[in-house]
């Protein structure tokens, strides 16, 4: 009996292995399967982001209640390689509808450096990084960070920013070496942000 005992216990762990193996193949087969996915929808621009898309925006200000407004945004090629339309329209009951009509234009051949031109004599310097389009400037005292990313067939856009003039001057206590630092903070005052999904 004790012989058969450890038959049966040699039998289960050894089917206890296989399944166990059989379970990480499944999972590193699962894994290079999603991964091969992602890598095949990567949003390299402008490939995936021509076309018409659309979303709600949600607008938050510091000690306000959030309002919202319906937001179109239409990417197109004007010019191969370089030069695309970014017509973005806002439409609201309370502000109306307010449309930025803009281009966005290649400066290098890394497409790493592009500029979005207001068509007005404003030209905001942009970098596409990770899938990602990212803006930093300042209109009349009032600093604005913008990122716009796509993730598969969704366009997430968001802005935030706060006046200069909140910014506040720390200075660090001494180091070792008796050395201090200064840093100057702000409260992001105002978010706008809105996920647009693809309906052409």
């Amino acid at each position: 009996m004790k012989e058969a005992g450890l038959i049966l216990e040699a039998r289960f762990c050894f089917t206890y292995r296989i399944l166990e193996h059989l379970l990480r193949m499944r999972f590193l087969l699962i894994s290079v399967f999603f991964i091969g996915i992602m890598n095949s929808v990567s949003a390299q621009f402008p490939k995936t982001w021509i076309g018409k898309f659309a979303g709600t925006m949600t607008i938050s200000t510091l000690d306000a209640p959030n309002d919202s407004v319906s937001v179109t945004l239409e990417i197109s090629e004007l010019k191969q390689d370089s030069v695309w339309t970014y017509q973005m329209h806002y439409f609201s009951e309370k502000y109306g509808k307010i449309e930025k009509n803009y281009q966005i234009v290649r400066t290098d051949n890394k497409w790493q450096r592009f500029i979005m031109d207001e068509l007005n004599g404003i030209e905001l310097q942009m970098s596409y990084l990770n899938d990602s389009f990212y803006e930093f400037f300042e209109v009349e005292g009032t600093l604005y960070a913008t990122t716009t990313r796509m993730i598969g067939n969704t366009l997430l856009f968001e802005i935030f920013g706060t006046p200069r003039n909140s910014a506040k001057e720390m200075v660090s206590h001494p180091n070792e070496n008796d050395e201090v630092y200064t840093v100057t903070t702000m409260p992001a005052t105002f978010v706008q942000s809105v996920i647009l999904l693809r309906i052409r």
